[in-house]
């Protein structure tokens, strides 16, 4: 849980910060920023990176989010949170993913480090 708390703190200093092990990886899509109107979206494209899996999930952190999803075998369109939709076990179903946000998600993904083709 630590390494899931230091993608908020650490969120100001950093363009993106990536958890990475052997076998996955989590980054933080934030939300709007503080004072955005009420209905404020985010969007963010997913790449896959050269390591990647099909496997991913976007899970809600803190609040309700509302999250409109494109690219997913799984498509997501509406509320998302602890209690409700988790999107924990996703599939890409192309080399990236457009997600909308009106709150601070964890996207995650399977990788595999073995074989990964060089650059």
């Amino acid at each position: 849980m630590q390494s899931l708390n230091a993608l908020w703190v650490y969120q100001s200093k950093f363009d993106q910060l990536v958890l990475l092990s052997e076998d996955s990886l989590a980054l933080l899509l934030p939300g709007p920023r503080p004072g955005a109107a009420h209905t404020a979206q985010r969007r963010y494209c997913v790449q896959r990176a050269a390591m990647q899996t099909d496997t991913c999930g976007l899970i809600a952190m803190g609040n309700v989010a509302h999250v409109r999803t494109h690219g997913l075998e799984w498509e997501c369109d509406g509320p998302m949170g602890m209690g409700g939709l988790v999107s924990s076990s996703n599939c890409m179903s192309g080399d990236s993913v457009t997600v909308c946000t009106s709150g601070d998600l964890l996207w995650t993904a399977s990788v595999s480090l073995v074989d990964v083709p060089p650059p």
